[in-house]
């Protein structure tokens, strides 16, 4: 409520729009980001750091729908390990960014911090912290063979594509949409 009350303005219009977005993704060539690059022009970047659980997403989901409510568009960031959860949200109009600091991309980020960790219990954090270790573990390497598989998948792509490209007719491909587009065209005339 209160990092809410700091960007957003007490003004509501007409509703803003949501535009659904990834900054990073599970490539080839490992997870790969871009977030410095979008957030590099905002005057305020709002960093919240915390473990996975900790309603870092929560956080991003109300501040967007406050920030709509409010007339402002918003660009929602998802991860690429669960694209219903909010990794960034942008607000371009007020040049703010709210950034998480999280166990995929394990970037670092200037700006202002919110630390979620320190709103759990740490008592009983302590007495799970070999579960949580073990499962921290078990997630990096699950998540290493994943990003190992798009590899393989990527070099047998290339492989095959080194057998059909050179043996595709590519003008007839051009030709058959061209039939394609003026069928569809054809019809509309017809209604």
């Amino acid at each position: 409520e209160n990092l809410k009350n700091r960007i957003l303005p007490n003004t509501f219009s007409s509703l803003g729009k949501k535009r659904h977005l990834f900054a990073t993704g599970f490539t080839p060539k490992g997870v790969i980001t871009y977030i410095h690059n979008i957030v590099k022009d905002m005057s305020s970047v709002y960093v919240l750091k915390g473990s996975p659980g900790t309603g870092k997403t929560r956080v991003l989901e109300y501040i967007a729908d406050e920030a709509t409510r409010r007339g402002l568009d918003v660009e929602i960031l998802h991860t690429p390990l669960n694209p219903e959860k909010i990794e960034h949200l942008l607000i371009p109009e007020l040049k703010v960014a709210l950034v998480t600091s999280n166990e995929i991309t394990k970037i670092e980020f200037h700006g202002e911090e919110y630390d979620m960790d320190s709103l759990l219990d740490a008592n009983y954090i302590e007495k799970k912290q070999d579960d949580i270790d073990d499962i921290s573990s078990l997630f990096y390497i699950l998540l290493q063979k994943g990003l190992d598989c798009i590899k393989i998948a990527k070099d047998l792509h290339d492989e095959l594509e080194e057998f059909y490209v050179p043996n595709m007719d590519f003008n007839k491909a051009d030709q058959i949409y061209e039939e394609v587009l003026n069928k569809i065209q054809g019809y509309e005339d017809s209604l």
